[in-house]
């Protein structure tokens, strides 16, 4: 079960992190409304499960004692290492101030042009394009060893990741057309990215203590 709550806490940890998917969803559900943002919710989770089978079916094919496979969970613990710093470095710079206000006539008109379909893809594009995604999920699938690597556990892991981009997507997409609320996630925002990049440094430096041993 530790190791699930290791890979599982990364996950939502950089989950908190607004990045391209973030301000895609804000920006739809303020200018839109939360029930066209959904669609793009969808739209990158779906991009974040193909990132997860690809990530887990690569590391299938290699054997947990072989360099490669070594060599990789090397990799992916240097790449969090990175990512926590640049949490800690960029902190607060994030600028969601500028988000576009919600027009209630524009999404009414935008629900009957099909508008959730147009934010699905939109969310599948900005998903699926964004090699940060296909890193991050290599070097979270590198961690697996042991009985955890097995097929099962994978399908646990990958289930688990999805529902969570999921839920927290559509969190964010029925939250953040509140003004109030947007104007106190801002506010916290520094101090969100700062704790996440330390638990991210120390999570790839526990990994990589394991490796040497």
């Amino acid at each position: 079960m530790q190791p699930f709550l290791m890979i599982a806490a990364a996950h939502f940890l950089a989950l908190l992190s607004p990045g391209p998917d973030f301000f895609l969803i804000a920006r739809t559900s303020l200018s839109a409304g939360w029930r066209v943002a959904s669609g793009a919710c969808l739209g990158i989770a779906v991009a974040n499960g193909v990132f997860i089978v690809a990530a887990f079916a690569g590391t299938a094919a290699m054997k947990p004692d072989s360099a490669w496979f070594m060599t990789l969970q090397l990799a992916g613990c240097i790449y969090l290492l990175y990512l926590g710093m640049l949490f800690i470095r960029y902190a607060g710079t994030s600028d969601l101030a500028n988000v576009p206000a919600k027009d209630r006539h524009a999404a009414r008109s935008s629900l009957r042009l099909g508008a959730w379909h147009r934010a699905a893809g939109m969310g599948f594009l900005s998903g699926i394009l964004n090699p940060k995604n296909a890193l991050f999920y290599a070097s979270l699938a590198a961690m697996l060893t042991g009985p955890h690597a097995s097929t099962g556990w994978k399908m646990i892991y990958g289930t688990w990741m999805f529902s969570v981009v999921l839920l927290w997507d559509l969190l964010v997409a029925v939250m953040i057309g509140n003004h109030a609320v947007l104007q106190r996630f801002a506010r916290a925002l520094p101090w969100l990215e700062r704790i996440s990049g330390a638990m991210l440094i120390l999570l790839a430096v526990g990994v990589l203590v394991l490796l040497v041993r």
